[in-house]
């Protein structure tokens, strides 16, 4: 027999030589403290044999049996639990799991004090129930609640109720419905696809409050959205053992992309409009590119926002721009498009639509905020009523445009990467050595570390940095085809308002026409 556990053992065990001691191998290797729910006011120690001032018979206080071998106890409280109460084989929640709750025994002494339950984290003082097999602690109402839920804020399909979030190696401590901090020793719901983490009454307070139908129910699950490719394999290179994609055809084009990882220009990727940097996909037969991260964007996805499914489509510069639900830009490019709430979402937004992000603008992680709120942007210092993340340790938050800034873009001005700069380094020259205007130092920023050259984000990147300009527009008013401009010098006059063209414009394209009238997309409606 065990002298640990007082099992019988069969198979590789220790002994010792001298007398007749036997531990099995998972006894041996029993942690020497242990915190149990059935005693939370302090830790349990492992003892091989009563203290020496013990008399009487030694008890576990939860069976009430008499201990003949190893038990954990509490010095201060007296507190004993045998190997098998302590160590219960449901302790480490196998799938499937079901907990068998009774209520505490009128013998124990919690049945008349408070407790925290460990289902749902919140302070009790009725009679609590208790799991026979691993002591677990709860209301008796949250022995009911789901085991999963479905949260329309949240990306995934469901999220799984955990009493041991400790155990899952999340490093969110936060609730991602009321921001607040989660206490890991309790139970809370989890997604361990993207870790995040809901109190228990927040997430099924929020589930009651926004009920679907059981045919808004998602049909696919998140593997399944990528089945569906946006391009197809022309042709492979193999370097070394790796295999490399060389040749594609992607839906979003009428021919094949090649790889290249030189380019002579400056180029934006027609899928995020964003500056391209090597490798990436181009067009041997016309100005298209598109970068490694867009080729890979899935045809169809789910939005945690969105009942409906949405659908990956390319507009060009030879259609209107759309204007983005999340951060009200107008862009080409890709987008997912809603038909049925006729909504489009750029696809840099769309990336960043996750529960929590961390970004290298903040130390800390940054939660997208539930409701849209009036709060002031840290990045760029503008307040507004959109959707920002928000950090719950101190007072930062990031609006979507800020949020989804390319960390490298280029300008003529100078010869190097810009990249975006948090923190100026500089104590003496606040200035933007484009426009050669004042910069306010708390703002972000690009800067070429190099030739110590710093800027303001909307002369890098302009006024409508995700807009492909040119194209050609036809309109009754106008017999000869338009192309679409960003006027920053000499600002013409409009032909049909007469106010200046400041900001995007419709020019004609014959050399010697000088029509040119707003852009507007209200206008364009009715043209």
């Amino acid at each position: 027999m065990c002298s640990g556990c007082d099992e019988p053992i069969s198979g590789p065990s220790y002994r010792c030589t001298s007398c007749n001691f036997f531990l099995h191998k998972k006894c041996t290797e029993l942690p020497q403290e242990i915190k149990r729910c059935l005693h939370p006011q302090h830790p349990l120690h492992l003892l091989a044999k009563p203290p020496a001032h013990h008399t009487g018979k030694w008890m576990c206080d939860l069976c009430n049996k008499t201990c003949k071998s190893f038990v954990y106890r509490c010095s201060f409280c007296n507190f004993y639990l045998d190997i098998k109460c302590a160590l219960p084989p449901c302790l480490s929640e196998v799938e499937g799991q079901e907990h068998q709750f009774i209520c505490l025994p009128k013998s124990l002494p919690l049945k008349i004090v408070s407790f925290t339950c460990n289902a749902c984290g919140t302070d009790g003082d009725d009679s609590p129930f208790v799991c026979t097999m691993c002591q677990l602690i709860v209301h008796k109402t949250c022995i009911s609640f789901p085991r999963s839920i479905k949260l329309r804020i949240h990306q995934h399909p469901r999220i799984i109720h955990t009493y041991h979030l400790q155990q899952c190696n999340s490093r969110n401590k936060y609730c991602g419905i009321c921001r607040d901090g989660v206490d890991t020793n309790y139970g809370v719901y989890y997604c361990q696809d993207c870790d995040f983490v809901a109190h228990v009454n927040c997430g099924i307070q929020y589930r009651l409050s926004n009920t679907e139908s059981d045919g808004d129910e998602r049909s696919i699950t998140m593997n399944d959205e990528f089945k569906e490719s946006s391009f197809d394999i022309v042709r492979e290179i193999k370097h070394g053992d790796e295999r490399i994609i060389a040749e594609i055809k992607h839906f979003s084009h009428q021919h094949n992309l090649i790889l290249i990882d030189e380019f002579n220009n400056d180029p934006k990727c027609d899928g995020c409009m964003l500056p391209i940097f090597t490798p990436f996909y181009s067009c041997t037969e016309c100005n298209f590119f598109l970068d490694k991260a867009c080729i890979g964007l899935p045809r169809k996805k789910y939005w945690q926002y969105d009942r409906h499914p949405l659908i990956l489509i390319l507009n060009t510069w030879e259609e209107d721009p759309f204007q983005c639900a999340i951060c009200e830009q107008y862009c080409h490019g890709f987008s997912y498009n809603c038909d049925r709430c006729h909504s489009f979402l750029d696809v840099r937004c769309f990336k960043s639509t996750k529960d929590s992000i961390e970004h290298g603008g903040h130390e800390h992680p940054l939660y997208l905020a539930v409701e849209s709120e009036n709060r002031h942007c840290s990045g760029c210092g503008v307040s507004g009523e959109s959707q920002t993340f928000r950090c719950v340790v101190c007072d930062f938050n990031l609006d979507f445009k800020c949020a989804t800034l390319p960390d490298k873009a280029r300008h003529r001005y100078d010869e190097h990467p810009l990249f975006l700069t948090y923190i100026d380094p500089n104590d003496y020259q606040y200035v933007c050595q484009i426009c050669e205007k004042e910069r306010d130092p708390k703002l972000w920023f690009y800067r070429c570390e190099e030739c110590d050259f710093d800027a303001h984000r909307e002369c890098v990147l302009g006024k409508n940095p995700f807009i492909k300009l040119g194209g050609s527009y036809t309109v009754d008013i106008h017999p000869h085809p338009l192309a679409l401009v960003e006027k920053t010098d000499d600002y013409p006059a409009c032909h049909t308002c007469g106010e200046p063209c400041d900001d995007l414009a419709l020019e004609c394209t014959h050399y010697k026409c000088n029509f040119i009238i707003h852009y507007k997309r209200e206008k364009r409606a009715m043209l």
